[in-house]
């Protein structure tokens, strides 16, 4: 991965796209599914919903927030973007559900440009691994999201669509934003 340099061309300038997760206790994974049942009908939800969750946040190699000219430029200079993320799951599906062959429990991305992407409507994702798919023990998904749509990435939120039940867990890891010339 290179330091991208700034408008100013100055090192203080340069980003490292990256993600900083707040500090979040163990036990906040177990109990998103929880949280959500208490305060939404639905069980949907967007991680940024919940104030105890993690945030995510982009910042540069001094660990200030990326500005948004910063971000501009990087995207100005690229032809393509990429981003992995990988559930962790116990009996949770995140992309394909195995027993129905649907993806209707799919994991929903919130991009940058404000724009939902999922398997519905987003060619530029796809599962890596999808251990999640049998609902069984633990296991994990990444998904990568690929795509020539720069202003998508960085993420900027996510939607779990399968959990709640008291057998359930997960967590997730966000891995950084790169963006390719």
């Amino acid at each position: 991965m290179e330091w991208v340099p700034g408008p100013e061309t100055s090192k203080k300038d340069a980003v490292l796209p990256s993600v900083n997760l707040r500090s979040v206790r163990e036990d906040t994974v177990t109990r998103l599914g929880r949280a959500a049942t208490e305060q939404v009908q639905e069980h949907l939800f967007w991680v940024g919903f919940l104030e105890e969750a993690a945030q995510l946040s982009y910042v540069d190699a001094e660990g200030n927030p990326v500005g948004v000219v910063q971000m501009t430029f990087l995207r100005l200079l690229s032809a393509s973007a990429h981003q992995n993320v990988t559930y962790h799951c116990y009996q949770s599906v995140a992309w394909q559900d195995a027993a129905t062959g649907s993806y209707d429990k799919a994991i929903r991305f919130l991009g940058s440009n404000d724009e939902e992407m999922s398997y519905d409507n987003n060619p530029y994702i796809r599962a890596l691994v999808d251990g999640c798919a049998t609902k069984k023990g633990y296991q994990k998904t990444v998904l990568e999201i690929d795509t020539p749509k720069v202003e998508q990435v960085p993420i900027v939120d996510i939607m779990f669509n399968d959990f709640g039940e008291a057998s359930q867990k997960f967590g997730f890891e966000v891995g950084p934003a790169c963006f390719m010339g």
